[in-house]
């Protein structure tokens, strides 16, 4: 993915050598295509089993949160390819499969907590919004707050994954 996002940055920019400027088109781009590599397949998972409403769901909570914050990332595309695509997919069909319980709320405040504990940027009032929309997709959609349990599960053992 890397060589061909130089060479790519390379026609882009009219240049015949790597330097700064085609440093940063190449890695935008390669972060455009890694994204999109691994969201399509996901996607053409999700619709073949058809999950593409958990689909979409896990990603309106997982995208904001996980760009919110850093944590581990994998030095080889592949690795990242396959384990995103394999997240994602999994936890569309747990979403799909299984029924949110109202003792997953329980979990939720510690999941929280703990998130903001391990997190870099200790932004208290992101993960207020967080606290905030779960609680109204109690009150609206399952899936919703469902997701939220899933995503910080994830979140949690990424960065924990970052710190050791």
């Amino acid at each position: 993915m890397h060589k061909m996002a130089n060479h790519l940055a390379l026609i882009i920019a009219g240049e015949t050598k790597i330097n700064d400027n085609v440093e940063m088109i190449s890695y935008g781009l390669e972060a455009i295509l890694s994204t999109t590599m691994t969201s399509l397949s996901a996607l053409i998972i999700c619709i073949y089993f058809h999950w593409v409403y958990e689909y979409i769901v896990f990603n309106i909570c997982f995208i904001p949160i996980r760009a919110m914050h850093k944590s581990f990332h994998f030095k080889k595309f592949y690795q990242c390819y396959i384990s995103s695509t394999l997240m994602i997919t999994v936890s569309s069909f747990l979403l799909h499969e299984t029924e949110f319980q109202i003792y997953y709320a329980f979990f939720f405040l510690p999941l929280v907590l703990l998130h903001y504990y391990l997190s870099l940027e200790k932004n208290l009032f992101i993960h207020l919004i967080i606290v905030i929309v779960f609680t109204l997709s109690l009150l609206f959609n399952n899936v919703f707050a469902y997701a939220l349990v899933i995503t910080l599960i994830i979140e949690i053992i990424l960065m924990l994954r970052r710190k050791y």
